[in-house]
């Protein structure tokens, strides 16, 4: 566990597996719950991505509902505002609206040709969108099915050259996001965590992850000013975005499972999770 500060103890956190829920086939990319308080009386929907397509699951009282996405390498996913929605990010750059109960795709977002969709996170309930494809962060209006807006990024000069002399540009690739109010996150190819502006996409500021891996996965905080990145060598930084200046916070050390590919708080709990390569979840 990560507290906030050395003084604050790790609460205690106790995980049981449940149930385990049929209908997906390969691995599992992704995952979102298309509720965040499990006490709201709207049934909850689970929508999970992969290799072989993906899965809705909709659990409502004792009955449980399951629908097929049809697709492949289906690489991010998640809700539409509308709650009757689900994006799909996919590896060759498609984004898809779903219908939930159906499966069916009622419309197509053509963010990249050549590059994964690694980067999903819905910004307004109004329909504002952001995207991470490629070497871009881009902003959709999803009632109007348009992109409009769009963030290009290079390597720092003392980053990681991701590709070498596939990548002859030097572009640093997005492979996630987070977003919290007007600050977006986006973890780098490079080694960098670049902050932007979420209604202008204006670069706010670069902070160093790694000068050696590239940057995995990033989030922030909810409930609290804290920012955290992982890294293919299996560490996660975390910064207080009220005193970037200072530099992090501390640095949680690999536990050996390898490569840390996602994080998240939990919500109410200075607690930060984090999903490893070799199959753990860690704190």
């Amino acid at each position: 566990s990560v507290p906030t500060s050395s003084s604050d103890p790790a609460p205690a956190l106790t995980l049981r597996k449940e149930d385990k829920l049929a209908g997906h086939n390969g691995r599992v990319f992704d995952l979102q719950a298309s509720v965040k308080d499990l006490s709201s009386s709207q049934p909850l929907r689970i929508a999970a991505v992969g290799e072989k397509g993906g899965s809705v699951w909709t659990f409502d009282g004792g009955a449980r509902r399951h629908v097929r996405l049809p697709g492949t390498e289906l690489m991010r996913v998640c809700w539409h505002p509308d709650g009757e929605h689900v994006l799909t990010g996919s590896a060759e750059g498609a984004i898809c609206v779903r219908d939930a109960s159906s499966g069916q795709t009622s419309a197509t977002l053509q963010a990249a040709r050549e590059d994964e969709v690694y980067g999903l996170e819905v910004l307004s309930e109004e329909g504002l969108l952001a995207a991470g494809a490629g070497e871009t962060v881009q902003l959709w209006d999803l009632n109007r099915a348009t992109r409009t807006s769009l963030a290009a990024f290079t390597a720092t000069e003392s980053g990681v050259h991701f590709g070498g002399l596939r990548n002859p540009d030097r572009k640093a690739f997005v492979f996630s996001i987070s977003a919290r109010g007007r600050i977006l996150s986006a973890a780098l190819s490079d080694g960098s965590l670049r902050l932007l502006d979420s209604e202008t996409l204006q670069e706010l500021a670069t902070l160093c992850v790694s000068n050696e891996a590239p940057a995995l996965a990033t989030a922030i905080s909810p409930t609290s000013p804290l920012l955290a990145c992982s890294d293919r060598a299996g560490g996660v930084l975390l910064w207080d975005l009220r005193q970037l200046g200072r530099g992090p916070l501390g640095e949680t050390e690999s536990s050996g499972g390898g490569a840390v590919h996602s994080v998240r708080f939990v919500p109410g709990e200075p607690l930060l999770r984090r999903g490893e390569g070799g199959g753990a979840l860690g704190g």
